[in-house]
Parts: C-alpha cells; sequence; structure tokens
C-alpha cells in the first residue's frame, strides 16, 4: 500500500493517488498526503473520503486500527482548513440520504462528531 503511494508522489501524480484510495487504505496514509491530494482535486477527495468503507482486511489487527484512528484528530484539522463547516454538513447529509444503504466509516463518524 505505502510503495504505490510513494510512487505516486514520485511522480507527482496526486489525482492517481486518490484514485487510489479505497477500503483497504489506512487513514495515516491519507494524512501523510493529505495536503497534496487536496490542491490536486479538492472535490474528488471529499468524494473518496465519502465511499471509502473500513474493510482493513484479514491482516490487520485490532492494534492497528486503533492506531490508525489516533490521526483522526490531525486529519480532521486538515479537512477543516480546506472546506467549511457547513459544506462538509451539507455533503456528507447529502452523501447519506442519496442511496438506499449507506455505512460512513469511522473517520466519516469521527468527522460528524466533531461537527456538531
Amino acid at each position: 500500500m505505502t510503495f504505490y503511494f510513494k510512487l505516486m508522489e514520485s511522480e507527482k501524480n496526486y489525482r492517481k493517488m486518490i484514485e487510489y484510495i479505497d477500503s483497504y487504505t489506512p487513514y495515516g496514509i491519507i494524512q501523510q498526503y493529505f495536503e497534496r491530494m487536496v490542491q490536486a482535486d479538492k472535490t474528488k477527495l471529499l468524494e473518496v473520503m465519502l465511499r471509502k468503507s473500513d474493510d482493513y482486511g484479514w491482516g490487520m489487527k485490532y492494534e492497528d486500527k486503533e492506531k490508525d484512528a489516533a490521526c483522526f484528530p490531525e486529519l480532521f484539522s486538515l479537512f477543516e482548513k480546506h472546506y467549511t463547516r457547513d459544506y462538509l454538513k451539507l455533503v456528507i447529509s447529502s452523501a447519506e440520504k442519496g442511496r438506499f444503504y449507506y455505512q460512513t466509516n469511522h473517520f466519516i463518524g469521527y468527522l460528524k462528531k466533531q461537527l456538531s
């Protein structure tokens, strides 16, 4: 996982990096490259984060998941820096209403809690 992000970093291809975010991408990696990705495509990054699930796979231990969630306060600060609170609330609300079934990932749940 980290190899791909390092490769995209070396190529300065941050839009492609955004496209690579999936359910297996640790939040720590997203936080690490957030500034560059948000500059590349602010809207797409938010869309991808809203769609991201939290399927870590069989290889990730519970402690690793907790460690990954430790970056949430910093990641929240980055979101707050680049998106207004009202915009984030609107987009999250639209994502929840616009689908028959929508389950937020752990970070979006954290984000909603911090915004309320």
